[in-house]
């Protein structure tokens, strides 16, 4: 079992080895704070020729290309990305390193994370918590984000295969019964699991805006990834939060061991009535650390 815990989560990939085996060990990556506590390493960047030389090696890369800020006409799917799924589930990763093209938009869902209990999300991907990206170490990941919070998307709508295995497994489980919703503001991704320069890669993009980035897992473990827009504690309530695996290199000793991986993510959710019938975010309970409700991932009595 590999267990991270953060302030408001728990991220959690539990192996399941066969009866007669005995559980498979699994790496605990370190426990990291908040944005304001990440160690991040500033280094100039380097050409993509660079990075791609250094995979499949042990070197680690820390010099990226800076990062473009762009407007683009994409209404497309909000997720894309062949190894992001929604938890529980991973996808299985073929042996060797790789580049990964990957899309993960901010959509405004009201969704239902209990029973009779409904509120205004802030999404990456639009769903609470967000895709589970796994990766290998060693792998680049080409990182696209379009602020698209001005925009009412349905994630449930048949996007194809273009798209990516979430939006399917969202679509088919139901799982926030969501509508799409609007809410025009800032907001930007901090990917733990990304040791780039946090000034240029993490940096606020408006509604209507696109932030590509590049980075490459440079050690494994399970992270969280969640918004870095003031205030952080906020941005995170309202949902904008998810985890990235990444398995090492070479795997793990008893991968022969294991029939199963599965992602949990432990939230908690600060909420009060709206006096609409709906519910709103409730700042005094978030700074008290007295949740509504407690959900494994994303719904109090729906988990799968």
């Amino acid at each position: 079992m590999k267990r991270m815990v953060e302030p408001m989560n728990i991220l959690t990939v539990v192996s399941l080895a066969r009866p007669a085996a005995r559980p498979a060990a699994r790496l605990l990556s370190p426990s990291l704070a908040l944005a304001m506590g990440l160690t991040l390493v500033a280094a100039s960047g380097c050409s993509t020729e660079q990075a791609d030389a250094a995979l499949g090696t042990s070197a680690m890369v820390f010099g990226m290309p800076p990062a473009e800020v762009f407007v683009e006409d994409y209404t497309g799917p909000p997720v894309v990305g062949e190894t992001l799924t929604m938890a529980p589930f991973l996808a299985a990763l073929p042996p060797g390193n790789r580049t990964h093209d990957v899309r993960i938009d901010i959509l405004k869902q009201e969704i239902e994370v209990g029973d009779g209990v409904r509120y205004e999300a802030w999404t990456f991907g639009g769903a609470v918590p967000g895709p589970v990206l796994h990766v290998r170490e060693g792998d680049r990941v080409i990182f696209t984000m379009k602020n698209r919070s001005d925009e009412a998307v349905d994630v449930t709508a048949p996007y194809g295969a273009a798209s990516a295995p979430f939006l399917a497994q969202l679509a088919a489980s139901g799982h926030h019964r969501q509508t799409p919703a609007t809410f025009p503001q800032l907001h930007s991704m901090d990917l733990h699991s990304g040791t780039v320069a946090m000034d240029d890669k993490w940096r606020n993009v408006g509604p209507g805006q696109t932030i590509r980035f590049e980075w490459v897992a440079n050690y494994p473990g399970v992270y969280l990834y969640h918004c870095g827009t003031p205030g952080v504690l906020h941005h995170m309530s309202m949902g904008q939060y998810g985890a990235v695996v990444v398995s090492p290199r070479d795997g793990y000793p008893t991968d022969h061991l294991v029939d199963h991986e599965f992602v949990i993510v432990q939230s908690e959710f600060y909420l009060k009535p709206d006096g609409n019938g709906s519910w709103e975010y409730d700042a005094e309970a978030a700074a008290l650390k007295q949740p509504l409700i407690v959900a494994f991932n994303g719904h109090q009595s729906r988990h799968w």
